[in-house]
């Protein structure tokens, strides 16, 4: 398989940015990428968390959900993309929509107990993790 040197590129740009707390620029790699490589969901998932991390969940979800409501984009929905609409969902107070993507986002994650632990130690989750069930439960334990 032939690599895409342009997707390489944005993805380790965008890396760097994000481990810097850039998200300014870190949004402009994801929006350029989403742009350019329309059909795959890694650029439009970098854009929205970008946007979500300057506070912009609005605009965020704006980007995001459209996309996986309507399944536009090729292949199985992202877990990354329903747990980044979870959050965004946590931060605008949707909260039973919250709990919808973050259940997707649980039953498509390989590792359930990594899943688990990063989902309930995301402060933009705490108000949805109680209605999704199969995290509720471990909730207290991680938590105490």
């Amino acid at each position: 398989m032939t690599k895409d040197p342009f997707a390489e590129l944005a993805k380790a740009w965008w890396e760097r940015f994000a481990a810097a707390d850039d998200w300014k620029r870190a949004e402009a790699i994801g929006k350029l990428a989403a742009d350019r490589r329309q059909n795959e969901t890694w650029g439009w998932e970098n854009w929205a968390w970008a946007l979500h991390k300057q506070g912009k969940s609005l605009a965020a979800y704006k980007v995001l959900a459209p996309l996986l409501k309507k399944l536009i984009l090729p292949g199985p929905p992202s877990g990354r993309a329903a747990y980044s609409l979870a959050c965004f969902c946590g931060a605008l107070n949707k909260a039973p929509e919250g709990a919808r993507w973050l259940r997707l986002a649980y039953n498509l994650a390989e590792n359930k107990d990594g899943f688990r632990i990063h989902a309930l130690l995301e402060p933009d989750l705490r108000q949805i993790w109680p209605g999704v069930p199969e995290l509720s439960v471990d909730a207290y334990s991680v938590l105490e």
